[in-house]
């Protein structure tokens, strides 16, 4: 998971943001989901076209370089509605709205720090 916020300001885009970076992963994606909470966030690597096909929420969809620059923005994508931006290195998924909130446009730069979470008992065998 990832922690993902505005480099200038601070400001948190996603408090937890998923990574899509396995072919299955990438294959469903948000497929099947009642909606994206506020504060999560799918970035998907290696992608510059997105759909909602089989979607019933709209997203916003941030198309990005490899540095986390915002490259294009796209508020409120709609269900069966594609985008793309083929200078994209990857994309970041985030609710509808948020990027408008965030005042997210062309140009902004993110950064990306991974959260770490204590292991269970269950999964420390104990």
């Amino acid at each position: 998971m990832l922690r993902i916020v505005v480099s200038d300001t601070g400001l948190e885009v996603a408090s937890s943001a998923a990574i899509a970076d396995t072919f299955f992963a990438r294959l469903k994606g948000l497929l099947g989901t009642a909606g994206l909470p506020a504060g999560e966030g799918l970035l998907i690597p290696r992608c510059n076209s997105v759909h909602t096909i089989g979607m019933k929420y709209s997203i916003d969809v941030l198309f990005l370089d490899k540095n986390f620059t915002v490259l294009k923005a796209v508020a409120q994508l709609a269900p069966c509605r594609a985008a793309v931006c083929w200078q994209a290195a990857m994309v970041l998924e985030l609710p509808a709205g948020t990027a408008a909130r965030a005042g997210l446009a062309a140009g902004h730069r993110l950064v990306a720090h991974k959260k770490y979470r204590a292991m269970s008992p269950v999964m420390r065998g104990g």
